[in-house]
């Protein structure tokens, strides 16, 4: 089958689908395959299991590793990657690496279940981490279809929900459809179901694009990595990573560095792939799986699997502390010693890795909802950028989450 995602040359954007298990996801997405090749844009295609689910290549737990569905397809106006995430509420760390793939949202609400626990914690981290443009679908509209008043609640449910996170929840379109209509009748076009569909991909394509900053030095955070054994003693160590292109663009052949956790690397890229096609060239906003040649034996070094940033060579530099603006969380009424205060040792997750922490703040016990600035000190050093969203844990709670300012004092080699 062609790649219609691969093939095109139109305007790219990663979609997370959001809600919780049951909620009918997967279901909406192969409704809209028939409402994409009803309209003759092809198909929604599932993409290769490298970005989609690669077991830890050398066993550590700290790399995390998404397993999520993952299908490509396009519009008269655009591609799309879309996303589906693993269940954040049991899998918070690969939920929250497979959010660097997601550029904006599309929220599932069941009919039936209305917006669900799981649902509130997906969209909220979601739009913690920067997902502020959405798209919410109601489905299974032929549960509850005469039932006007609780299709009411549900939408000022939903725009509360992401309003209160931060995301626009009043501008967000809200579409109600049932995607089990238009499987059980897929010839049937007109169908106030299968309208509806076509609403779904018309409102993503009114959805903000996102600045691509193409001609910038190479940036790809790394989702996910799969180390390829060597056929004879001679050759040198190659590994497939996987993730998708921030800024500038791959090709074949490039030199390339790899960064992060105390390494910095030479490479070069010996293959490119985009959603399983070879490709010459992906460029910022597509997904990427890329074959690294390393130099002697360094991608076969178990410090890899602190490697989280392909980089242009010399164009950024792994740091030690960042000074931040956060978004305290944590209610007063929680235990005193998790409190957001100067020495707490918490969780950064940042991109789609993680670190241990340490916050340098002056002051003790600030109320919840406090923005605050200061500094954080960094177990190992990260690549990062200001502007670059992140979240705080402590004990398996969101504590903080922020933004950041300025990132200081480089980690030397």
């Amino acid at each position: 089958m062609e790649d219609e995602y691969a093939q095109s040359e139109l305007p790219s954007l990663s979609l997370g689908l959001f809600g919780h298990p049951g909620s009918g996801r997967r279901t909406l997405l192969e409704a809209l395959q028939r409402a994409l090749t009803a309209r003759g844009w092809g198909t929604l295609r599932h993409a290769p299991p490298l970005a989609t689910s690669t077991p830890s290549r050398l066993g550590n737990p700290s790399r995390t590793i998404t397993d999520r569905l993952h299908v490509t397809g396009r519009t008269a106006a655009r591609r799309y990657l879309w996303s589906v995430l693993p269940t954040a509420s049991k899998q918070v760390d690969r939920f929250l690496a497979g959010l660097e793939m997601v550029e904006a949202g599309v929220l599932v609400i069941s009919a039936e279940d209305g917006v669900m626990p799981e649902t509130r914690a997906q969209a909220r981290l979601a739009a913690y981490m920067g997902v502020r443009d959405w798209v919410v679908v109601v489905t299974k509209l032929e549960l509850v279809e005469e039932d006007e008043e609780l299709l009411e609640l549900i939408e000022v449910d939903a725009r509360e929900l992401l309003n209160d996170s931060g995301a626009r929840g009043d501008e967000a379109v809200i579409v109600y459809t049932s995607a089990a209509r238009v499987l059980a009748a897929p010839a049937d076009h007109d169908s106030r179901a299968f309208r509806a569909l076509l609403r779904t991909l018309e409102a993503c394509d009114a959805l903000p694009m996102p600045a691509r900053e193409r001609e910038a030095p190479l940036w790809m955070a790394i989702e996910s990595a799969l180390a390829q054994p060597r056929r004879a003693a001679h050759d040198k160590p190659r590994t497939w990573v996987a993730g998708r292109v921030r800024q500038g663009a791959l090709t074949p052949g490039a030199s390339v560095e790899l960064l992060g956790g105390g390494v910095a690397w030479p490479g070069r890229v010996i293959e490119l792939r985009s959603t399983g096609s070879a490709r010459q060239r992906v460029r910022a906003g597509e997904p990427a799986e890329v074959l690294l040649e390393g130099e002697g034996d360094n991608l076969e070094d178990p410090a890899l699997d602190r490697v989280h940033v392909v980089c242009a060579p010399g164009s950024a530099r792994a740091r030690d502390r960042m000074f931040v603006e956060v978004q305290v969380l944590l209610p007063d009424a929680l235990d005193p010693d998790t409190r957001y205060r100067e020495g707490l040792q918490a969780t950064l997750h940042i991109h789609a890795t993680k670190v241990a922490c340490v916050v340098a703040y002056e002051r003790s016990f600030p109320p919840p909802a406090t923005t605050l600035q200061h500094w954080i000190w960094l177990d190992v050093p990260i690549v990062s950028e200001p502007g670059d969203r992140f979240l705080l844990r402590e004990k398996d709670e969101v504590v903080a989450y922020g933004r950041v300012i300025e990132a200081t004092r480089p980690w030397v080699p």
